[in-house]
């Protein structure tokens, strides 16, 4: 009996192990042959927008700084009461060069005046009678071994030292009653006014702020390659100037047009839209050490004398005409990378590219004006949305942006209409539920 249980049990015991061992074997083939029937990865899409490089004139906007010309702090130069602080000058008005604003009071200043004449009186005094007793002394000198003090020398020198120091203090207490009479220096425009009827004035005390009202000066950054554009536009209107003269100097010499020189200019756009023309002042000829950005100032003449003033520091819009490109692309500003690159799909697989940028600040700030560096005249597919984990050469579907736009409407349409059966479904498992 034993003997027998035994090999019953030996027996099931192999036929569960070769069980087991069949199971595996069949579940180790059913997934080799999944893996062989599974589908391949699906290729990603990825939005393209045609690009076609044309000729355009760049325009290079910036911001800039309205300053001040000449700001100036006109600070009294003597002491005493403020007699007349002319009531009708406050901040904002226009005065005129050598127009009184101020005037202090002067009966010390004049007293010291008329002692300094009076001193130089004197002095004329002193020097022309001891002229006149050297004059006598050489008379009655009969021997050549006289010394200058006895010829009244030393005399004579003293009496000229003492009459420059007397018109010297003159010229000083002069000076001195002038100034109790405050006047502009320039034709301004008073920015603030510090005096008060009856104030008591110190030397050095600040009167007025005032900067000049003839112009204004704009303040701008730009990078070494935008100043170089605008460089080039002014060269190549001076070319085209020249060709121009000279082609009409062989057709008529005495009909040929006078060619001014082209000045760098830039039209000015303050918050509410108002425009002024300026012009390049001068170029500063050192870089900034940490930005390496050139500075240069901007001019405008007159910027009060229409109805809508151009006021100091305030933020102002800077468009600058740049040269004309011949090969470039205007294309939606998300086409950029972090770094300044852009996308391209070649055969169906990505690529990335360097380009010039010519302009950030289209009139519509989406956008961005550049030019490839490589084949800047051949037509490309430019990819709208570049991802950060994009990788060159990376096979992909190209999707223009009228094709991109129309599947996201039908996958829209397809979510809604699988949410739709799912409501129904729904719908119909609640109400079974509800008649049980």
């Amino acid at each position: 009996m034993k003997s027998g249980k035994s090999k019953s049990l030996v027996i099931n015991s192999l036929v569960a192990v070769i069980g087991i061992f069949l199971v595996l074997w069949l579940l180790d083939d059913s997934e080799a042959q999944q893996a062989a029937i599974e589908p391949p990865q699906p290729i990603p899409q990825v939005s393209v927008i045609e690009v076609t490089p044309t000729a355009r004139m760049a325009e290079i906007k910036v911001t800039g700084t309205v300053k001040s010309r000449w700001p100036l702090a006109l600070n009294a130069n003597v002491s005493g009461r403020l007699i007349d602080h002319f009531e009708h000058i406050q901040p904002g008005s226009f005065i005129r060069q050598g127009q009184s604003i101020a005037e202090i009071q002067d009966i010390d200043y004049v007293t010291a005046l008329a002692s300094a004449e009076a001193r130089i009186s004197q002095a004329k005094l002193t020097l022309a009678r001891y002229l006149n007793e050297q004059s006598v002394a050489k008379h009655l000198e009969t021997t050549n071994n006289s010394n200058e003090f006895r010829l009244f020398k030393p005399h004579v020198s003293a009496a000229k030292a003492e009459l420059s120091s007397a018109q010297a203090n003159y010229q000083s207490a002069l000076k001195r009653v002038q100034d109790t009479k405050v006047k502009a220096p320039f034709d301004a425009i008073v920015l603030a006014k510090h005096t008060a009827p009856a104030q008591e004035i110190t030397a050095g005390d600040t009167l007025y702020q005032l900067a000049s009202s003839q112009t204004i000066d704009i303040e701008v950054h730009l990078a070494t390659y935008q100043w170089q554009q605008i460089v080039s536009t002014k060269t190549d209107s001076q070319n085209d100037a020249k060709s121009d003269v000279q082609s009409n100097s062989i057709v008529n010499a005495e009909q040929a047009p006078h060619q001014e020189n082209t000045e760098i200019t830039a039209r000015i756009t303050d918050n509410q839209g108002n425009i002024w023309q300026s012009q390049l002042r001068f170029l500063s000829p050192t870089l900034n050490p940490q930005t390496r950005q050139q500075r240069l100032l901007l001019t405008i003449e007159n910027p009060y004398q229409n109805s809508v003033m151009l006021y100091p520091e305030q933020q102002v819009n800077v468009s600058f005409n740049a040269a004309q490109g011949s090969n470039t692309i205007l294309a939606p500003a998300t086409v950029l990378t972090r770094d300044q690159q852009v996308w391209t799909v070649q055969d169906g697989r990505l690529v990335q590219e360097e380009i010039q940028l010519l302009s950030e600040d289209i009139e519509d700030s989406d956008q961005v004006l550049f030019s490839f560096s490589k084949q800047p005249s051949r037509e490309r597919l430019l990819v709208r949305y570049p991802l950060s984990n994009m990788l060159a050469g990376q096979q992909v579907n190209p999707l223009m942006e009228k094709e991109s736009l129309l599947a996201e409407q039908q996958n829209e349409q397809e979510g809604a209409q699988l949410g739709d059966q799912l409501d129904k479904q729904l719908a119909k498992s609640t109400f079974a539920g509800a008649q049980q």
